[in-house]
Formats: C-alpha cells, sequence, structure tokens
C-alpha cells in the first residue's frame, strides 16, 4: 500500500496490484525499487536504528540520498514513510520467494 499526506495523490489499491511493485533488500545493502515490472530505483541501503537510509544511483555517476522513517517492523510487514512534510508512507509485505520471471 502506499499512501500520501496529500490524499489527491495517493494510490488505490488496484493501481498498486496492476503496477506489481517490488522493493528488494539484500544482504550486500543493495535496494532495487520496481514498478510495472520495470527497476524505477536503486542504490545501497543502510540502517541507522529507525532509519533506513537509501543512497540512490543516478545516470552519470551522480547519488542522492532518501531519509525513511521505519514506523512499523513485523516478521511480515514493513512500513516506512519519507521525511518530508508532505509525506508519503509504503506498507511492504515480505515475500520469502519470488516467481521466475
Amino acid at each position: 500500500m502506499v499512501t500520501n499526506s496529500n490524499p489527491e495523490e495517493s494510490l488505490t489499491t488496484g493501481e498498486i496490484r496492476q503496477q506489481a511493485p517490488l522493493i528488494t533488500f539484500s544482504k550486500n545493502q543493495d535496494l532495487v525499487i520496481e514498478w510495472g515490472g520495470k527497476r524505477l530505483s536503486y542504490g545501497k541501503f543502510r540502517m541507522e536504528g529507525r532509519m533506513i537510509r537509501y543512497t540512490e544511483t543516478l545516470p552519470g555517476n551522480r547519488t542522492r540520498e532518501f531519509p525513511f522513517l521505519i514506523t512499523k517492523l513485523t516478521g511480515s510487514e514493513l512500513v516506512f514513510q519519507t521525511m518530508k512534510q508532505e509525506f508519503t508512507t509504503v506498507t511492504a509485505e515480505k515475500v520469502n520467494k519470488l516467481p521466475a520471471k
């Protein structure tokens, strides 16, 4: 689920299912975000307490960092939000094994 502090920018459950979003955190701190079956963003992450510090890799050897606040973390669910005044909250469910593409 993705919700935005501005309700006009929030996505419906149907819209999200259609895009099949995927966030992959690897043991070597790689983070990949997919949307609509395509890689939307990738880079490295590190954990700092209740924060995910994501350094996105951009064209031209540039990077930018996004801090995310973890508001809930269980064995099967991760809820985090951006740190901007108009924040976005992401609820991600854990998938143990992805189907073969």
